[in-house]
């Protein structure tokens, strides 16, 4: 297993040890009790959020274009006998608002998607009124870029990334989209949602320890951030 699936498994555990710290972020903004919310997970990946978040909330239904990744998660499914999550092979753009929740759980995926305000735009179609969302993604600036593990990999236009990531034998293509504190800010007040960046209930690391005390003096230390880890709330149709 490589580094960086080792640091992808690592964030997998943590979460599932820690859903209900991570679900507790989603107040004051969350207007109603987790047991009557119903949850969709953005490109779930091995459920590692959506799958424990089961046991809290009325249903889940996660989605991922990772055929691997959504069998894997039917098959825990079974295992477990789960019986309020499901799981579908399916591309978030394919979402037309149709099926509305009260919670919508988009983590580490927006780095990933080159048309962030579409994402967006799903986001908020899927939310019902004061519907709330949990959006995790990397800091564009953090040194450390986090997916191909190369310093300073996130700083470079684009055309040099992908020369660094050819030269260094790490992948062909940069397709990592990552934002800076200002950027998502900008992304995110284009909509009609009330957000807030909050940072870890319970830090496990001196560093995000640090982190938090830092970002409690002033919101201007979240420049410096590692990932950011927003919750946002869906105006009401009165309010928009």
């Amino acid at each position: 297993m490589s580094r960086l699936e080792e640091k992808c498994y690592e964030r997998m555990r943590y979460r599932e040890e820690h859903i209900d710290d991570i679900l507790s972020l989603l107040y004051p903004q969350l207007g109603k009790p987790l047991l009557e919310c119903t949850v969709l997970d953005l490109g779930c990946g091995l459920g590692a959020l959506s799958l424990p978040a089961s046991r809290r909330v009325k249903s889940v239904k996660g989605i991922d274009l990772d055929q691997s990744y959504i069998a894997r998660c039917r098959e825990r499914v079974e295992r477990e006998g789960i019986t309020n999550a499901t799981f579908e092979v399916k591309s978030l753009f394919d979402l037309d608002g149709h099926e509305q929740y009260d919670i919508v759980l988009c983590s580490d995926v927006l780095e990933h998607v080159e048309d962030q305000d579409g994402l967006m735009e799903k986001i908020i179609i899927s939310l019902g009124d004061g519907g709330v969302f949990y959006l995790t993604t990397n800091n564009k600036y953090w040194p450390m870029e986090g997916h191909f593990g190369m310093l300073f990999l996130s700083y470079l236009p684009r055309n040099k990334a992908e020369e660094e990531v050819k030269r260094a034998g790490k992948g062909k293509i940069y397709n990592v989209y990552p934002l800076s504190y200002n950027m998502i800010k900008r992304l995110l007040s284009k909509y009609p949602i009330d957000f807030e960046f909050k940072p870890p209930k319970k830090p496990h690391k001196m560093m995000y320890r640090l982190g938090a005390h830092l970002i409690s003096i002033s919101p201007f230390f979240w420049n410096f951030s590692n990932a950011f880890q927003i919750v946002g709330k869906k105006r009401s149709s009165l309010e928009s």
